[in-house]
């Protein structure tokens, strides 16, 4: 096979991946609004609850905000909440990780494919290492 068809070949598989890596990048963006707002949903939810639960204590006679605070996280029902935040948190770092992590791949590919655009345009100018 010639040279040139080889960095043919080369450019048409770096193209390809970062078209691949692109259409995952695009599968995961559109996944995470839902993600993020699950996670927003959590948090707001555990925050508002425990927030009433404090106040109810704070009338009943609790001491001090220590105290209302303690009492709330002692709560089934609050830990039950603070579950579902860390995890949903979890989740949507996680996703936002492989969203950085198919970003830097991308750029990669954009890299590698103008590189091997360059190198094919300087063999065919005769410019290349190893031409003849």
């Amino acid at each position: 096979m010639s040279d040139e068809r080889l960095v043919a070949r080369a450019l048409g598989g770096a193209l390809k991946h970062l078209g691949e890596v692109s259409h995952e990048y695009q599968d995961w963006a559109d996944r995470a609004k839902d993600v993020l707002t699950a996670a927003a949903r959590a948090e707001a939810e555990y925050r508002s609850k425990k927030a009433q639960v404090k106040l109810q204590f704070r009338a009943d006679g609790a001491k001090s905000d220590a105290e209302a605070e303690t009492r709330a996280d002692a709560k089934p029902d609050i830990a039950d909440l603070l579950m579902e935040r860390l995890v949903t948190r979890a989740v949507a770092d996680a996703h936002l990780e492989k969203l950085r992590q198919l970003r830097s791949r991308n750029e990669n590919g954009r890299t590698y494919a103008a590189t091997e655009r360059t190198l094919d345009q300087l063999h065919s100018q005769g410019r290349a290492a190893g031409a003849a």
